[in-house]
């Protein structure tokens, strides 16, 4: 594949997990902690996709969000939310702040791996059309 994804989750289990799953499926993982890690990683690495937790230290994910979609470079980095939040007007405020996706806590690593292939399969057919 060749794609890599960000993960920025500063639950360590969850991190683990989500970085395992995604490597055995044949993408680079990065990962982050907190919220001004996993943007200065971002800028850094230039990820194909970020799965963003939106609870975090030192930044919460709706600012790294609107950072991101601010960023000229990064602008159009999809962003995949995961959030403990179940309401519908937290996944309303992700897609705002420029999420692409919103997934609700605990999500599973095969629903987790098919959001982030649907996300960047979409992307890639968006950069060839």
């Amino acid at each position: 594949m060749g794609q890599s994804v960000l993960v920025v989750e500063d639950n360590e289990l969850n991190r683990r997990l989500f970085t395992h799953v995604l490597s055995l499926d044949g993408y680079t993982v990065l990962e982050a902690s907190d919220g001004i890690d996993g943007l200065r990683i971002a800028r850094q690495k230039r990820p194909d996709l970020i799965l963003l937790d939106m609870e975090l230290p030192r930044l919460a994910g709706l600012d790294v969000a609107r950072r991101l979609r601010a960023d000229a470079d990064l602008g159009a980095t999809p962003i995949l939310a995961i959030s403990a939040f179940i309401s519908d007007q937290a996944a309303r405020e992700a897609r705002l702040a420029g999420c692409v996706d919103y997934l609700r806590k605990p999500v599973g690593p095969a629903e987790m791996l098919a959001a982030v292939r649907r996300v960047i399969e979409g992307a890639a057919l968006s950069v060839e059309s």
